[in-house]
Parts: structure tokens; sequence; C-alpha cells
């Protein structure tokens, strides 16, 4: 590390004699300058991300990073705080002549705090922001069914932007699932030693149908008050009503405990209704035009719902055995984040950034289990009820220099704080909890650029992951079928992620990138499921526990070809190797698995005469892996297209998904006391038509 420090410091004497390049490498992002690609002026924001390394938008709006669709969008480097629809409008309606640069970090410092760990793209608007007003209404169906009415007003001029958006949506979802499991018990042998023997053995098979009607409204005002200080705030609301039907027929064979056959059939009814909203502003104010300047951002998000879940359970050959069950989950969970940020230039190569964070998420929840009686009565189920307020509080402080000597940018940063989870049941007080954890997570980002765009970086970032609150508390959660519980000794899990990479960036042809990277965690939180002879259920069952992993450990690479011969035309290659490896002693054993894990993704994206959208999309996941547990993920292939007719005042749009049904996910579970297989089919594979109305 310090030998390349002074190689940076030793070739940034030597005069570079460079011409203006569209993509660089700067400290922790790339950066694709959209203001110096003439080829893109007359597209959208869109278009422009689409020219990205590593990134895709497809022909309805939606954005993937290396294929994960998690990533977030910022705006001048603060959160977007768009809703789905909000997102999607701004990406297709802002002209990328506004845009200045677009930066993308797929392991972001400190500085940037994030819900996601699959990266940022921060849009970075110019000071060439026109007048720009449009009313768009449009209709969205696709064959599951699934129906969209949408419209999205947005108004902007170089001071003020404001969106507005209204959609109302119907979605109908079937699953079906399948599988079996088996359970172990020790039971003795004829020498009277104690053996594992098959105590229970079932089979399964639930249809789940699912329909969703919601409505979704979100407003955000931007105001440029002044050349020095810029203000914002948006506030989004979405009510939604679910109801859904689920059919499970289960057969089980009793071997040890209450021996015999029991074939039965569960119908579960449920109806929730929800009310969730965001709320936030935020405000900067510029000391200078040189990068001084200080911002606060507040958020808050709200979660309220009343949701009945009815369960009928009827067995075929034990009539003693049959329950009518009513489930009432109350929640009313409001939480929020605080952020002072403030950076301030000490030099002209050189930067100091401070920040300050707090933020606090409930789960606050009263459940009520009632079983009907023979005399007609409803009884409340105390064993499966709670009155429950969880909580996460963290509070965090960070410190990032950067220093740049020629093409060679060197960011340290720390960032230290402290987690406090609180677990508080008010039906059984023998539960409550309050842990704090100390979060220390350091960062280091090295760049240097050649004057013929060869880009190397090495990275190295801390991570600290803490739990949900229910998985430190020892509370056990009964279900009908299983039981699962907490860790009080559970710890975060730290994760020290280690990137080095080269990347070449052409402006006629598109780049070539390979990285390598390697994920050590430490304390990873795996949930393992085993058998035990519970006395409430009279026989066997599966119960689950999250423990920590003595060593848990990605180490791969990461390949990518971009194609792009103009602004207009695009086709991508990723593809990421790695190998998978955990170790942990687990009931004084030592368990260890390694696999070799393959993922891979081609992306094709044309737009033709400014009019016409053609994208096509295949990938494939190998299967990965955790303690005891065998997950069998995705592939398939997608395509669509996008036309704009009378001079894009209309726009249809037509995809299909998963074209060949091979979206299902597969699950093995390989405890020592309990094995299953479970295997999961949505109607993932339909065809979606959107038509698209530009008003003004």
């Amino acid at each position: 590390m310090f030998l390349l420090i002074l190689l940076g410091i030793a070739l940034s004497a030597f005069p570079q004699n460079e011409s203006v390049t569209l993509f660089v490498n700067d400290g922790e992002k790339v950066v694709y300058r959209v203001a110096q690609d003439v080829t893109v002026q007359k597209g959208t924001v869109s278009d422009a991300l689409q020219n990205v390394p590593g990134v895709k938008v497809d022909t309805e709006g939606n954005v993937t990073l290396r294929g994960v669709n998690t990533v977030e969008i910022w705006i001048n480097d603060s959160p977007s705080h768009f809703d789905e629809e909000g997102q999607k409008s701004y990406l297709q309606q802002t002209p990328a002549a506004i845009i200045e640069q677009i930066e993308v970090m797929t392991n972001p410092s400190a500085r940037y705090t994030s819900d996601t760990d699959t990266g940022i793209i921060n849009i970075i608007t110019g000071s060439r922001k026109q007048h720009t007003q449009s009313l768009n209404v449009s209709l969205q169906a696709n064959t599951n069914p699934h129906i969209s009415p949408r419209i999205a007003y947005l108004w902007s001029n170089d001071k003020v932007t404001f969106t507005a958006n209204l959609k109302g949506t119907f979605t109908n979802t079937i699953k079906d699932s399948n599988g079996w499991s088996c359970s172990f018990d020790s039971v003795p042998n004829a020498n009277n030693v104690m053996m594992l023997d098959s105590s229970n053995y079932t089979v399964f098979h639930s249809n789940d149908t699912t329909r969703e009607y919601s409505l979704t409204a979100l407003m955000k005002v931007d105001y440029k008050i002044n050349g020095k200080n810029d203000f914002s705030a948006y506030f989004s609301i979405n009510p939604s009503r679910t109801k859904s039907v689920s059919v499970n027929n289960t057969l089980r064979q009793e071997y040890i405990h209450e021996i015999g056959v029991y074939d039965y059939t569960i119908t579960n009814r449920g109806n929730e209704g929800v009310l969730f909203g965001t709320a936030g502003a935020y405000f900067q104010h510029r000391f200078n035009d040189d990068g001084h300047n200080i911002s606060i951002n507040l958020s808050s998000d709200f979660d309220f719902g009343n949701v009945k879940h009815s369960e009928i359970r009827e067995f075929a050959n034990h009539d003693n055995l049959n329950r009518d069950i009513l489930k009432t989950d109350l929640f009313t969970d409001i939480g929020w984040d605080a952020k002072i940020d403030y950076n301030l230039p000490l030099a002209k190569t050189s930067d100091l950034y401070l920040g300050l964070h707090n933020n606090f998420h409930p789960d606050n929840n009263l459940e009520t289990y009632d079983t009907l009686a023979p005399d007609g009565n409803r009884i409340t189920d105390w064993l499966r009820s709670e009155h429950r307020y969880f909580n996460i509080n963290q509070t965090e402080g960070l410190v990032i220099f950067q220093q740049r000597f020629g093409n060679f940018t060197l960011r340290p940063g720390i960032t230290y704080g402290l987690i406090r989870v609180k677990a508080r049941y008010l039906d059984t007080p023998e539960f409550n909890i309050l842990k704090f954890f100390p979060n220390w997570r350091p960062s280091l980002h090295l760049t240097y650029r050649t004057a013929s765009m060869h880009n190397f970086y090495l990275s190295y970032t801390r991570r600290n992951t803490v739990d949900w609150v229910r998985n430190f508390t020892e509370r056990i959660n009964y279900s009908e079928e299983s039981m699962s519980t907490g860790n009080p000794d559970l710890l975060p899990t730290t994760t020290d992620v280690f990137e080095g990479g080269w990347a070449k960036y052409w402006d006629a042809f598109g780049s070539v990138s390979v990285k390598g990277y390697y994920k050590n965690s430490i304390d990873a939180i795996n949930t393992v499921t085993e058998s035990v002879f519970s006395p409430i259920f009279g026989r066997t069952i599966s119960i689950s526990k999250p423990y920590n992993i003595g060593k848990y450990y990605d180490a791969g690479f990461e390949f990518n070809v971009t194609y792009r011969p103009n602004a207009m035309l695009n086709i991508r290659l990723d593809a990421n190797i790695y190998d998978s490896y955990l170790k942990t002693e687990y009931n004084d054993h030592d368990e260890k698995n390694e696999m070799l894990c393959y993922n891979f993704r081609l992306n094709a994206w044309t737009k033709l005469w400014n009019k016409l959208e053609l994208m096509g999309t295949a990938y494939y996941n190998s299967p990965t892996q955790t303690l005891y547990t065998l997950n069998q993920t995705a592939y398939g292939i997608n395509c669509g297209l996008r036309a704009d007719f009378f001079e894009n005042r209309l726009s249809v749009l037509l995809n299909a998904n998963d074209i060949f049904n091979w979206n299902k996910e597969d699950n093995n579970i390989f405890s020592p006391t309990y094995n299953s297989y479970s295997t999961n089919r949505t109607n993932s594979r339909y065809v979606s038509l959107e038509v698209i109305f530009k008003v003004l």
C-alpha cells in the first residue's frame, strides 16, 4: 500500500497531456461525464444511465447495478427519496442535457450511509437547467394479471423543481410450492446406545393466491433559494389492501411419538390493511463555490396496519385435532433518520468531510391468536400471542479525508458510533433485552488514472451488521408446525471488504474491467434449523435459531465488458466467479463447507432514431450456501421494447418477463437432525403492456 502511494506521487511529478475523457475513476467512484458526451444530449437521464459501466435500465425504467435492483439513486450527493414511480418518471422525463455527471459507487465509503450494500448511483445536475413541464398519464397491465394507472407531473425551472405522482395498482400473484422434510430424534439401539433415527416424515403441497390493491401518492419540491442555499422536501403515502388465500395439503408420518399417519389440509385467508408513508426535508448551505458546505437531512417513515388471518386445519383421520384460528396483528411504527454533514476543502487538492448521523427503526406489534372452542367461543392462545416494542437506534460520527497527488487519489475514512438494540414485551417482560454494540468502520480508497485512461484502484471497507431485534431474545415463537427462537449471545457481523481492480475506458468502444475481491465476515449470522422433542406439541418438531459462525468469506473476480460504439447502443457482459467458504464449530463439531459460485448476465440495449428502444437480458445464478443450507437460485431471459410516437407524446412499452418460465427457488436444509427440500414457483412469466400519454 505504501509503495502504491509513493508510485502515485512519483508518477504525478511527470506532466500528463490528457484530453477530456468521458469515464474516469475518482476515489471510490466511477464517473461518467454526461456533459462532455454530445451523443446523449438529446436523450434522457435514463439514456445516459445506459452508458454507465455495470448499470442497466429496462424499458419500464427499473435500474439495476451489476444485476441487483436494490441500488439507491442519489441526486447531488443526497438520497432522492423517490418512490418507485417517481424515480421512473424522473429518469425517463428529465433531459440528459441538465446532467453534469453520473457517479457509481459499488463499495461506498463511510460518507455514503446507505440502506443497501449493493451500491449507489449519484446523479449530479449542472447549472444548465432548463424550464421543463410535463404531465404524463399511463396505464400498465400484464397477464398475471396486474393493472396500474398512473399520473405523473414534473415542473422545473432554474430555481424550483416540483414532482407529483399518483398511482393505483391491482396485482394478482400465484405461488405454487411443494417439498418434504424429515426430522430425527435420539433413540436407544439394541445395545442401549443413543442413536439418531427418523422421528417423522412430511410431504406438502401448497397453492397461494394474493390480490393487492394499493394507491401511492408522492410530492417532492426542490428549491434553490439562492446561490448558496438549497432546500428540498418530500412526502409520500401508500395505503394498501391485500387479500390472500392459501391452501396447504400435508401428509405426515410419525414414527416415535404420537405414532400414526396425519393427513390434513390448512386453509388460510388473509385480510391486510396497511398505511405506509415517508416524509423528509434537506437543507444545504454553501460557504463558497469550492466545496465548503454544510447540510442537514431529516427523514421519517411511518407504517400502520391491521392484519387478520383466519386458519382452518381439517384432519382427514383425526377430527379431535381440527383447529379454527384467528390471528390479528396491529402495528404502529414511526422511524427516523437525521444527518448533519460538513465538507471543508483544506486546499485545492485536499478535502475534509465530517458527519454526525442518527437513526431509529421500530417494530411495535400487538399479535393476538384466538382459537375457536367447542362451545363456539374464542379463547386467546397466550402461548402464541405477544405484545412487543422493538427498536434499533444507531448514532455515529465520521471523518473522511481526501488528498490528490496529480492523478492519484488517497481517501481514508473512519466512522465510530453506538448501536442500541432494545426489546420490550408487555406480556412476558422476562424476555426483555437491552444491548449496546460499538460500531467502528474504517475505510480506505486509492485510485490512479493514466493519461491513456487505464484506471487502477484499491479499497478497503469495514461493515458492521446487526441482526433484527427478535433474534436476540430467547422468547420462543410458536407456529402450528414449528418453533423459532433468538440467541442472546448473538454478536454483530463484521465484514472486511478488500477490492482491487483495473478498468479501461474508450469513448468510441466502451469499457473492460476486472475486479478482484475478498469479503471476510467474522461472526456471520446463519439461521440453523434442527429437530427437538417439544412437550407442547407432544412430538418432534423443527426449531430455528440464529448463530454466529466462526469464519465466512467470498473471494473471487468480477469481469465486465461493455461494447458501446455510441451513446445509443451497448452490449454488456457481466461475470462473477467466487469461492464461498465457511467454517465454524457447532455442537462440538467442526463444520466446513466450500463451493464455487458464479453468475452471469448479458444485456443488450439500443435506441433507434431516438424513438425506439430494444432490450434483452439473460442471466444465470449458481447455487449458494449458508450453514447447513443450499439455495438453488434463479435464471431466465427477459426482453422488451419501447416506442415513442407523435414527437414523444405517446409511448408504448412491451415486455416479456421470464420467457421460458425458468424462474423458481429451491431450498435444501441438511442439518444433523433435520433435512428438508422445498421449491417455490411464482407466476413470473408474463407479458406486460404500458401506454404513456404525454399531456404536457
